[in-house]
């Protein structure tokens, strides 16, 4: 028997229909949480829908994972999570508590192919450079990379945009 039936029909053949309105409709149903105004292209797939809440103007990358089997996964709003970056639901080396609640603050950036573990905090305004590990907290508005991770630098603290993504056919 599929442990997730809901997750598996929408990972298997919902989520490389090119229909958004289709996607949307499906997503709307059984997330936590899918607010207005935000966007999931195609080729994403979920795990355990009723622990993963989007907020309002984000937009979720073509490919990305969202592992919400062990932990929630909560987004903010005005987030851009890049293609095939990734939330992973069980603890790393590091032995995170796989019971917090991952949490992606408002306005933050996730770049492509970032992988984060569950229990992380992603604090407001971050930014997580291409290909990053994140297994700690991240601190409000830092812009951070590499492997092993590592501050690069502070981003300005006056963020008022709004993230409105839309491709035609995605």
């Amino acid at each position: 028997m599929i442990k997730y039936p809901i997750d598996s029909f929408y990972n298997k053949f919902l989520n490389d229909i090119p229909s958004r309105k289709i996607r949307r409709l499906y997503l709307k149903s059984f997330l936590s949480n899918l607010d207005q105004d935000s966007n999931v292209q195609m080729r994403c797939k979920f795990f355990n829908f009723k622990n993963i809440s989007i907020g309002k103007n984000n937009a979720i990358n073509f490919g990305s994972i969202l592992d919400a089997r062990t932990s929630a996964i909560s987004f903010g709003k005005n987030i851009s999570f890049g293609p095939y970056a990734s939330i992973l639901s069980f603890p790393d080396s590091n032995n995170i508590d796989k019971k917090s609640k991952t949490i992606i603050s408002d306005y933050c950036v996730i770049e492509y192919g970032v992988t984060i573990f569950s229990g992380v905090k992603i604090g407001e305004g971050s930014v997580i450079k291409a290909g990053t590990v994140v297994s700690e907290d991240i601190e409000p508005y830092y812009i951070v990379g590499g492997n092993p991770i590592r501050k690069l630098a502070n981003r300005n603290r006056n963020l008022k945009y709004k993230i409105s993504y839309n491709p035609w056919l995605n």
